[in-house]
């Protein structure tokens, strides 16, 4: 890949991650589906070490992540370290295991919105009298928010990845 390309890729990987960032820091945050509010920077982290590899996956993920702990507002570094974790993750199981397609996509973003919803609420689990049951209520329903946005996200990233190499 040459530098021209590498540029091309870093520049419409930014622009993407700003307008993402934007959308959901300012759009999403008054918006409810399903009566919780989406968390999609995540699938960005999956979908960015799926398509483009370990390396890319943890770089672009931290990035990701930065945004997110900076929107999220109530974690300090949870997403900081978990989405990169997760791009580095993703970007290994499509370099060695999984194909990079929209299967794989799925079963990864689904995995991430999860682990992402548990950590989220881990404090809630752990040090708080609040029954299991709401709580776990609560990550379903981001869970359900968020995999709205998996189809758009796959097409966005798979887009610009293979834009990036002609």
């Amino acid at each position: 890949m040459t530098g021209k390309a590498i540029a091309k890729k870093i520049i419409l990987y930014a622009v993407l991650l700003i307008v993402i960032s934007l959308l959901q820091g300012s759009v999403f945050t008054y918006v409810k589906l399903f009566g919780a509010k989406p968390l999609f920077l995540p699938l960005f982290a999956v979908a960015f070490g799926l398509f483009e590899g370990s390396l890319w996956g943890g770089l672009l993920g931290l990035a990701a992540g930065i945004f997110c702990d900076f929107i999220v507002g109530d974690t300090l570094v949870l997403f900081t370290v978990l989405l990169p974790l997760l791009g580095f993750a993703c970007g290994l199981l499509s370099e060695y295991i999984l194909a990079r397609g929209f299967p794989s996509f799925c079963a990864c973003a689904l995995i991430s919105i999860f682990l992402c919803g548990f950590l989220q609420a881990f404090k809630y689990y752990a040090f708080t009298d609040i029954p299991f049951w709401p709580i776990t209520a609560v990550i379903l329903l981001q869970a359900a928010a968020s995999a709205v946005f998996i189809i758009p996200v796959y097409w966005a990233v798979r887009f610009i990845s293979r834009r990036a190499k002609a």
